[in-house]
């Protein structure tokens, strides 16, 4: 007689009648226990409209999928209080059966980690029980061009104001604490602002910048985080935006505030065409980048102030709009003549509302001519037809600049100095643990040194100059920490703007290659596939 667990087995597969099958076994990462009545899922690639196979483990951890039609699986495997390592949530080849060449596959092998669980309580403004307050997990994700946390896993307080979330991935995390409905507190005061709970990071704070991290083991109970929502006073700021002279206010124009300190939010005025007019409400104390850029086809310009919200509202601003202007510069090869026509310098402005200039070329004593420029963070970027040549340090009015950056945000000099060297090195290798079909990688090289991080641009190259091959050129001599990253869709892979900002190196815990370029030589190396930070 059948067991009621084999008895799911059978009808799940009821109706399938194709000639594959794959079998194996689900454990817990780490003890290797084996983990029963697990969901076993197969779903075919690129089969639109085909059904979900599922299946169970037994007692042993052990399942068998028949039924199966020739072809290749994406596989995902489910249980309640254990989730898929972070490694192999981000490799779509660990999850992935072909039964094309192979149509009896058996000792295929899951795990699956114990998730972990946070636990604590709320308060409101005057230390009571906060009741039906939400609170999140949330860890660093690359969102929308730039680096922000992300809910990962959540929960809700109860009358007493405790809270537990569960099912939460090994990792990095902050919480976050929400009240369970907008409340705004009026003091009767027609001069000040209104008062608002808002928000608030453990143990107390309403920027995320500023947030404790907690570090998360899989399976870890941990206990004892005790925050609430803030009592704060928000503020209100607004303006016009004036246009270029001899013109009216422009008809597309992007008013922001951005935190001068720190990763908090950008925020995006309420702008009228019509007057310039534009409004940014419920403003949290702080010191703030007012900035505006209009882009359209009769007005180009660009406008910043700074600006420090303290004990009123800021109203009746007005923001003009400035031209944009030409840099100039020099270039200088160290211990060298420049080669005619062979080097060309780029400003890459930080903000997409910033048209990005063209290349310009060096001219034969060094000088070039960059034409517009507005108020925006710049990165600067040599290229070159000669080999070896790279970019050593950028000088603002003969100041050095950190890394590769200019800020002329607020303004400042606009003559740069950029200084190259001819001594490059070459980084070759090899990338293990790519099997899926057009599946790539990018490779990443990190200052091995964290100082030099400031003001840097992360060397991103693209995998796979041949199958399972990279090479990256043109680099200055020194250590580095390599890394190889999977390529892919959304959560699947990595974007290279993500790997190339340096905010994530800190935050990461995977362990990068150590690599030595020497001046003029080339360095071999072996990378695995990392999961993404």
């Amino acid at each position: 007689m059948r067991g009621p667990l084999a008895w799911a087995m059978m009808l799940t597969a009821a109706g399938q009648s194709g000639p594959c099958s794959a079998e194996g076994t689900v454990r817990v990462d780490g003890n290797g226990a084996a983990v029963a009545r697990a969901r076993v899922l197969f779903r075919q690639a690129g089969a639109v409209g085909r059904p979900l196979l599922g299946y169970f483990t037994d007692d042993n951890g052990r399942f068998r999928a028949e039924g199966l039609e020739g072809g290749v699986y994406h596989v995902s495997v489910h249980k309640v209080g254990l989730l898929s390592p972070p490694a192999i949530r981000r490799q779509r080849s660990a999850t992935m059966v072909n039964l094309e060449r192979n149509c009896q596959q058996s000792g295929l092998q899951y795990l699956l980690a114990p998730a972990a669980v946070l636990s604590g309580r709320v308060t409101d403004a005057n230390g009571r029980p906060a009741a039906r307050a939400g609170v999140e997990a949330q860890r660093r994700a690359w969102l929308n061009g730039r680096w922000q946390f992300r809910t990962v896993a959540s929960g809700v307080s109860n009358e007493q104001g405790e809270f537990r979330i569960s099912g939460v991935p090994a990792g990095q995390y902050v919480l976050r604490a929400h009240p369970a409905g907008p409340m705004t507190i009026s003091f009767r005061d027609p001069a000040g602002p209104a008062h608002y709970v808002v928000p608030a990071y453990y143990p107390g704070v309403y920027e995320a910048s500023k947030a404790q991290t907690i570090a998360v083991a899989a399976g870890a109970e941990l206990g004892g985080f005790d925050f609430g929502p803030m009592l704060i006073p928000y503020f209100q700021v607004s303006g016009q935006v004036v246009g270029l002279e001899g013109e009216g206010a422009p008809s597309h124009c992007q008013v922001l505030l951005r935190p001068e300190e720190g990763a908090g939010e950008e925020r995006m005025a309420r702008y009228a065409a019509q007057t310039g007019e534009f409004v940014f409400n419920d403003v949290a104390p702080g010191r703030y980048q007012l900035l505006a850029y209009a882009v359209g086809s009769t007005t180009i310009g660009t406008a910043s102030r700074i600006l420090e919200i303290a004990g009123n509202h800021a109203t009746g601003l007005q923001v003009q709009l400035e031209a944009p202007f030409p840099v100039q510069g020099r270039a200088v090869l160290q211990g060298g003549a420049l080669p005619v026509g062979a080097v060309q310098v780029t400003l890459v402005p930080a903000s997409p509302k910033v048209a990005a200039a063209s290349p310009v070329v060096v001219a034969d004593d060094g000088t070039f001519t960059i034409p517009l420029v507005g108020h925006d963070r710049y990165r600067v970027a040599v290229t070159s037809t000669q080999p070896n040549i790279y970019l050593r340090s950028v000088s603002a009015g003969a100041k050095p600049q950190p890394g590769e950056w200019i800020d002329w945000t607020m303004g400042g000099p606009r003559q740069i100095g950029v200084l190259l060297a001819n001594d490059g090195g070459r980084l070759e290798g090899a990338f293990s643990g790519v099997t899926s079909p057009g599946e790539n990688v990018y490779v990443v090289l990190v200052p091995a040194a964290m100082e030099r991080l400031a003001g840097s641009t992360l060397r991103v190259s693209l995998g796979g100059m041949a199958p399972g091959r990279f090479r990256m050129a043109n680099i200055m001599p020194g250590d580095y920490l390599a890394y190889a990253f999977p390529i892919g869709l959304g959560d699947d892979g990595a974007d290279p703007a993500m790997l190339a900002d340096p905010s994530w190196v800190p935050f990461y815990k995977g362990a990068g290659t150590a690599v030595r370029i020497e001046a003029n030589s080339r360095a071999e190396v072996a990378l695995p596939i990392l999961p993404l930070p």
